[in-house]
């Protein structure tokens, strides 16, 4: 066989394959964008709760 019949079959196998890597790029890449989204929204819902009361002493600050 000649090389680079051997060549084109490694770049088939799912592990080189660069057409699988594009993919799992673009899975984590969207994971991650849905994690920042996620982050997001827990920080906005917790700026419109208002001010938390944060006490060393549990019974000082009543919260609600």
């Amino acid at each position: 066989m000649r090389p680079e019949l051997d060549r084109r079959r490694l770049w088939r196998l799912p592990l080189l394959s660069p057409r699988q890597w594009r993919r799992r790029l673009g899975f984590w890449l969207e994971t991650a964008l849905v994690g920042l989204v996620a982050v997001g929204f827990a920080w906005l819902a917790d700026a419109a709760q208002g001010p938390s009361c944060i006490s060393p002493k549990p019974r000082r600050c009543w919260c609600s």
